[in-house]
């Protein structure tokens, strides 16, 4: 959903200047701090002193941010929209990943990217911190959406892309101490081809060490890079795995069902775009579906559980969910 900031200001300047309003949802935060930064550039001082003050009410560090906002409202030359990519909560709150565009004092378009945290007490919602993203998050459209297949006779442009987009999910799949990532997983690829890591880089002691943090006692395969991946076959019997996944921000797993054995085919960019077949057995299967997933049908393992509960289930999980998120609202 993306909103015009100058409609998102005549709704909530007004509100703003009366001493006594909150906002209660993590969206309407947004909405609200968002106008308070418009706000700081009038002219008329009792305007931006009362910008400032909620500014500082609706924050959990009020003095940093105020001072963070103050900065980025002075660079501010004109605002254009405010676009929500999606929204999710976990242990730590409830998060808004957002963009806001803009023009800078040099007349340049440019726009900021963040996930932005904040928690709600006693139905009043307080902003926390925000991050640069690193991965896309369920609900983002080019996370469900397939990898670009690479072309069998690539220029000199799509090969340097390629290339580039190797070295991003590569840095990453290390960051975020994950056991494989597809290209549509990161953030800062806005085209992604369709290729997959799968595995963890055991030459980076950073990376083997956060693995083990998030799953103790499993013992991943050694990271390939699969371009244009294919199965070949998949075998009838099946087995379980509790999955996470860096697109699903939830302290929760999910026990899914997964082919035991798989042969995947796959252009290998370390032997100059040699083909490669290879069989994936008991765990390295579960990790390899689990990628191939995200890159070939856009799919994260919440999405194929889902798909696979009957509609009595799936109506009761709904139930579920709703119930807990009218808790959360409401702690």
């Amino acid at each position: 959903m993306k909103l015009q900031c100058r409609d998102l200001f005549n709704e909530f300047k007004e509100k703003l200047m009366n001493p006594v309003y909150h906002p209660t949802t993590a969206i309407e935060t947004l909405k609200s701090r968002c106008t308070a930064i418009y706000l700081l550039q009038k002219e008329q001082a009792h305007v931006r002193r009362q910008a400032e003050a909620f500014i500082k009410k609706t924050s959990i560090y009020s003095e940093n941010d105020l001072k963070r906002l103050q900065k980025f409202s002075s660079l501010c030359q004109n605002w254009d929209s405010l676009e929500f990519c999606s929204t999710y909560t976990n242990l730590d709150g409830h998060y808004v990943e957002y963009k806001l565009f803009w023009v800078d004092e040099a007349n340049r378009k440019r726009y900021t990217h963040y996930h932005a945290l904040y928690q709600i007490t006693q139905s009043r919602c307080y902003f926390v911190s925000q991050t640069k993203p690193l991965i896309r998050i369920i609900g983002d459209p080019i996370l469900h959406q397939p990898g670009i297949f690479f072309p069998q006779k690539p220029n000199f442009q799509e090969q340097q892309e390629l290339e580039r987009q190797i070295i991003i999910a590569k840095d990453t799949l290390v960051k975020t101490k994950g056991a494989g990532i597809a290209a549509n997983q990161c953030a800062e690829i806005e085209k992604p081809y369709c290729f997959t890591i799968v595995g963890v880089f055991y030459e980076l002691p950073a990376h083997v060490e956060g693995v083990a943090r998030r799953y103790p006692n499993s013992q991943f395969p050694p990271a390939q890079i699969m371009v244009n991946p294919r199965l070949s076959y998949s075998s009838e019997l099946m087995q379980t795995f509790n999955h996470a996944c860096l697109s699903v921000p939830c302290a929760n797993r999910c026990e899914v069902l997964s082919p035991q054995q798989l042969v995947v085919e796959y252009l290998d960019p370390l032997q100059d775009m040699r083909r490669i077949t290879k069989v994936y057995n008991d765990l390295d299967a579960v990790v390899l579906w689990h990628e191939l997933s995200h890159i070939l049908d856009g799919k994260t393992y919440i999405d194929l559980t889902f798909a696979a509960l009957s509609e009595e289930d799936l109506l009761q999980c709904k139930n579920i969910l709703q119930a807990e998120l009218n808790r959360r609202q409401h702690t």
